[in-house]
């Protein structure tokens, strides 16, 4: 399914038909109505209560990545090897379980994603 548009080198949309091979290319780009329909469809499949609780648990994960990366430094690891990495790994999780705990504890609000 064509859900998620790039635009070439000349600003117009490749169709989603000119994928399959064929020997005339002349015809293989979309028209307006075809570009409007098939926005039209991801615009209104964005807004179904599947895709909203999909983008939820999506932006939790990305809100507890982007805290390991920022406040605990997971983007650089400081040894070598497998093990010592999932340790350090390891070791962070458990600080981000303290952090939260005490924010739990203490009534700080977390912020928003």
């Amino acid at each position: 399914m064509w859900s998620s548009p790039n635009r070439t080198a000349h600003g117009v949309l490749p169709c989603p038909s000119a994928l399959a091979p064929r020997g005339n290319r002349a015809n293989s780009r979309c028209t307006s109505g075809e570009i409007h329909k098939a926005l039209h469809r991801v615009r209104s499949a964005r807004e179904t209560t599947e895709r909203k609780e999909q983008h939820a648990m999506r932006a939790d994960v990305e809100g507890a990545i982007s805290q390991a990366v920022r406040a605990f430094g997971l983007r650089r690891c400081c040894y070598r090897g497998i093990d010592k990495t999932r340790l350090q790994h390891t070791l962070t999780a458990a600080a981000i379980s303290i952090a939260c705990t005490d924010a739990w504890f203490t009534g700080t609000p977390y912020a928003s994603s």
